[in-house]
């Protein structure tokens, strides 16, 4: 059996006259959401699957898909 959750992300426009750190790219911003989810769902115990012939976690679309596998205990 296997259990989903989808979060959608949408990042918004940076405001007019507002910097981000170190000029940092829509790509930039959603790796650091996803190293963010990831190490959170560790820290309450969740683990990473290991999935046979395939990376985890899946990164596609200039970083806009991102597919994590976890193991958890019922």
């Amino acid at each position: 059996m296997s259990e989903d959750i989808d979060i959608k992300v949408v990042l918004e426009e940076v405001p007019d006259g507002y910097a981000l750190a170190n000029r940092q790219s829509d790509r930039a911003r959603l790796g650091d959401i996803q190293t963010r989810v990831c190490d959170q769902l560790e820290s309450i115990g969740f683990t990473l699957t290991v999935v046979e012939d395939e990376s985890n976690p899946v990164l596609r679309s200039n970083r806009r898909y991102y597919c994590l596998a976890v193991d958890y205990n019922a």
